[in-house]
């Protein structure tokens, strides 16, 4: 038998339910923030009311899918470890039982962990910045306090990258019924009024990231003579309408350096990764199990 032949997997790409026209016994659901993944044997597969949009793999195929999926290379952050973490999680929690199907599923699983650890320790390994929100939180490490000027798309964006952010997080706006909702999801984030301009604001420390279209001039009132931030302007007028010398201040010119940098070092690594998973599949492809007594001889 080919190795893993007996897995299946069905994938959507949302977290929507699988449908099934009868229970199923060999079956396990992973769902992440972005998609579902089924595993199922084949007598489970028949059960399943598929949609259109439903992607189904087998054998070698499914653990091509999932360990590009497990080395974080289909994640909108590239080779981003939390997936990987999940997929432990997943291994680790399930109550495996006696039948076959569950403990090849078992061996499936393990083996694409340990290969996945492989893959992301040789080449994925300290991707750096590849987003404003990644390149903020490198930049927040350390620091007392995070404060956001704004509450609009790019704020949206940047805030998924502080969940972890040990201090506290302020987004100052002036209109509080749109920070409201873009807060909503982040509980922990604390919504402050901007302005009126001319007011000074000596109380905020940390980082100070600009992210509204709001002059210089209205920026330097409100913050006053403070040296006690580290500004990341992310105006799109931030090299014509600077900010003056004495704030430490990296402009939106030098984060696109930076994730410019960042990219073409990640797609080259991206590269080397998918070489290696090429590399492992034709290896599982090729792979025999000769088994007499089945899959129950694993755990003998």
């Amino acid at each position: 038998m080919i190795m893993f032949d007996d897995i299946y997997i069905v994938h959507h790409r949302s977290q929507q339910n699988f449908v099934f026209t009868e229970p199923a016994v060999e079956q396990l659901l992973w769902r992440t923030c972005v998609r579902s993944v089924l595993f199922c044997s084949a007598q489970a597969l028949e059960e399943i009311l598929l949609d259109e949009s439903d992607e189904v793999y087998r054998g070698v195929e499914a653990y091509r899918f999932l360990l590009n999926i497990v080395c974080g290379l289909q994640s909108p952050i590239k080779g981003e470890t939390e997936i990987y973490g999940q997929f432990k999680a997943l291994h680790s929690d399930t109550p495996w039982g006696e039948l076959s199907w569950e403990q090849s599923l078992r061996r499936f699983m393990a083996d694409l962990i340990a290969d996945a650890k492989l893959v992301r320790q040789k080449h994925l390994i300290g991707l750096g910045s590849q987003s404003y929100g990644s390149f903020v939180r490198k930049a927040v490490r350390g620091q007392p306090e995070v404060n956001i000027l704004g509450a609009g798309l790019l704020t949206k964006d940047i805030l998924p990258w502080l969940k972890k952010f040990s201090g506290p997080v302020r987004v100052h706006a002036r209109n509080q019924q749109k920070a409201a909702a873009a807060l909503a999801g982040f509980p922990k984030v604390i919504s402050e009024v901007f302005g009126p301009e001319g007011s000074a604001n000596d109380s905020l420390q940390g980082v100070l990231v600009i992210a509204a279209p709001v002059s210089a001039q209205a920026i330097v009132a409100w913050v006053g003579d403070n040296k006690n931030l580290t500004v990341i302007d992310l105006r799109g007028e931030s090299a014509s309408d600077p900010l003056p010398a004495w704030l430490e201040v990296r402009n939106l010119q030098m984060v696109f350096a930076t994730i410019k940098k960042t990219k073409k070092q990640v797609n080259e690594k991206i590269a080397q990764a998918e070489k290696m998973i090429s590399q492992l599949i034709q290896v599982k492809s090729k792979t025999t199990q000769h088994r007499p007594f089945g899959w129950e001889d694993l755990c003998s």
